[in-house]
């Protein structure tokens, strides 16, 4: 997925997709409107998985 903007989280599971099924996340940059409900997701996949950052 491409940015997590304001209520991707949702739209997500809306579309019938589950946050547990992303397996990788990307930002364009980080502007309020491309990574705001990022802490929804990280909340909903659980905390069990391992991030990698690169910048």
């Amino acid at each position: 997925m491409f940015d997590w903007g304001p209520a991707a989280t949702h739209k997500l599971v809306k579309a019938g997709l589950f946050p547990t099924q992303v397996d990788n996340l990307f930002f364009t940059h980080h502007h309020f409107d491309h990574n705001i409900d990022y802490p929804c997701f990280f909340y909903a996949v659980g905390t069990k998985r391992q991030a990698m950052v690169r910048n």
